[in-house]
């Protein structure tokens, strides 16, 4: 007889917020409609410990759960930095001296005394919240797929050497053995599993610190810390505009607040003290932080067309790129027959933008890129996270393109990307492997 089992991860990133997979989507919502907790970023909450988790899709006729993979991430933590919780207490008992505080003020710097003395100590480690979303985790899992839970199942959880991942891991266990205590757990949290737990990915650290250092600053200038908010917990202007170091406070503050859902009964002034403007503004220079950290970029979209386009012209994957794009076991994300759903979604101009540009030959790389992958395949030409670009082991890297150019470097193809980023295709049309005229959009 075949034992049932669950295999859980737990892994430690930046955000507080934890994602619970479910079959049954989530419709997003339009910017308008989102709350102040909403818009806090990665400071959301886990939303499902008092409301109820998304239906789940019924299992087809016939078929019945038996093996549960999870990977998650810690809940709700205490914030990272601990002069988030100081420098705005500093600042606003000056205001407390010379007596300019409102009462808005004063219950904002009491809440901020309160919670500041609460996280001595706690920098980074998992809340109460935190606790109690792992708990409810692992308690749906049971009451959802009891069969995944039978007596002499097995459950093999681990975590990352981080406190706030491995208290999440036993949170989620104690609830699992509450409610199945015929299962047999094996938990751990070693340095051994570090290295795909919690990849330290070099090469995409540097790149993200020189887009961040650049881009990222550009784009949040576009949304300014004003300091209006501050007309809210003080009553003289002047005393604002001469003695508050705004710059030490508006972000860290909102910060503060926004996280209070991280903590069971905290009071939420959130949407009293900052204004529904300076919450969109803190949300977008916060979101546009992420998509330097993980988004997907120009470079990468272009690379995993050259790199589907080099296996096209290598003949290995079929004879078109529809071939490639399908082969089993390849690109899932696209190939139906492994779950993916992209052949039926529609592609972003830059999308395609970028696909001409690659079929065009306005960009290529070296002829024998054929492997892009989330994980080392060969000798590494290029790492843009979460990709590795590789060739096969036993080759030197090409020094021409499929084209027969000289092939540019991994530096000289960044900056190729970013200039072909939004320019467009300069020409419609390309030469097939055996010459003939192929339009691009029948390449596509």
């Amino acid at each position: 007889m075949m034992k049932t089992s669950l295999r859980c991860i737990l892994a430690g990133f930046a955000s507080c917020t934890i994602l619970y997979a479910s079959a049954s989507p989530l419709q997003p919502k339009a910017v308008d409609e989102l709350t102040g907790h909403e818009l806090s970023a990665q400071y959301y909450a886990y939303p499902y410990t008092d409301s109820p988790a998304p239906a789940l899709t019924p299992a087809p006729d016939g078929y019945e759960p038996f093996h549960i993979e999870h990977y998650g991430r810690h809940g709700s933590r205490w914030l990272i930095d601990q002069r988030d919780y100081e420098y705005p207490v500093a600042e606003l008992e000056k205001a407390e001296r010379n007596g300019y505080l409102t009462p808005l003020g004063k219950e904002t710097l009491e809440l901020l005394r309160d919670i500041a003395a609460k996280e001595q100590g706690r920098r980074e480690e998992l809340t109460d919240m935190g606790a109690l979303q792992h708990q409810l985790i692992g308690e749906r899992m049971v009451r959802n797929f009891p069969q995944v839970f039978a007596p002499g199942s097995t459950v093999n959880a681990k975590s990352t050497i981080v406190i706030r991942c491995i208290l999440s891991m036993v949170n989620e266990l104690n609830s699992i053995n509450k409610l199945a205590p015929g299962v047999k757990v094996l938990a751990d949290a070693s340095n051994a599993d570090m290295r795909y737990m919690n990849f330290d990915d070099t090469t995409g650290v540097k790149i993200r610190k020189a887009a961040k250092k650049k881009e990222l600053k550009k784009f949040q200038a576009k949304y300014p810390e004003k300091g209006v908010f501050l007309t809210r917990l003080i009553t003289n202007p002047e005393f604002i505009r001469d003695s508050i170091d705004n710059s030490r406070v508006e972000r860290r503050l909102w910060r503060v607040l926004s996280n209070m859902q991280s903590h069971i009964g905290m009071p939420w002034l959130t949407d009293r003290v900052f204004s529904r403007e300076e919450q969109h503004g803190q949300w977008m220079r916060s979101n546009a932080n992420w998509f330097v950290e993980a988004g997907n970029s120009k470079l990468d979209e272009l690379m995993v067309g050259a790199a589907a386009f080099n296996r096209w012209k290598s003949g290995q994957w079929g004879s078109t790129l529809f071939d490639v794009i399908k082969a089993p076991s390849q690109y899932a994300c696209y190939n139906s027959a492994t779950g993916g759903t992209w052949a039926r979604k529609t592609p972003t101009e830059r999308v395609v933008e970028s696909a001409k540009q690659v079929i065009s030959g306005e960009f290529a790389i070296p002829a024998n890129i054929i492997f892009q992958a989330q994980f080392v395949q060969g000798p590494l030409f290029m790492t843009i996270s979460p990709h590795y670009y590789c060739y096969k082991t036993g080759q030197t890297l090409a020094d021409t393109d499929v084209f027969g150019r000289t092939a540019l470097t991994a530096e000289q193809l960044q900056a190729r990307a970013a200039q072909l980023d939004g320019a467009g295709a300069s020409s419609d049309a390309i030469n097939s492997s055996g010459g003939a005229s192929l339009s691009v959009g029948d390449a596509i």
